[in-house]
């Protein structure tokens, strides 16, 4: 496209935007650009967080372990697992999510997320549920 010089020259003078008062200009100018930087800077985070995270299914426990800022391990008993959902990519990798209810109403989520062989992984966990189920009766 061709621009005549006219219409260049209309748009360089053109009305001035005006920066708006009160609270609108700290809600325009403070808090949307704040908001899109802490977005940007989660998926960060998580991404780091997931890379420095470990898995592992033994014949007693499920553990995860993350090494962020410290190293925090979280133990899972068979017995607590209630459900398992397996999310898989094209290439058999994917996300082992898997819910314990607690007392009340309250139900906690814990995945391993981004595994390699995520189906032979959730074989593994049912198999190791229904064998402290076992043990347990």
């Amino acid at each position: 496209m061709i621009f005549s010089c006219e219409l260049l020259s209309r748009i360089a003078n053109g009305p001035a935007i005006e920066k708006p008062d009160g609270i609108w200009g700290i809600i325009l100018l403070g808090a949307f650009p704040l908001v899109g930087v802490a977005f940007v800077a989660s998926v960060f985070f998580d991404m780091i967080a997931t890379r420095r995270t470990a898995y592992a299914a033994t014949d007693r426990r499920l553990l995860i372990v993350r090494n962020l800022i410290r190293r925090r391990a979280t133990t899972i008993a068979p017995t607590a697992i209630n459900v398992l959902e397996v999310k898989e990519k094209w290439d058999y990798s994917g996300t082992l999510t898997f819910r314990r209810e607690e007392e009340g109403d309250s139900v906690k989520k814990f995945a391993f997320i981004g595994i390699p062989n995520v189906r032979e992984v959730a074989k593994h966990v049912k198999e190791l549920r229904m064998s402290a189920k076992e043990q347990a009766s």
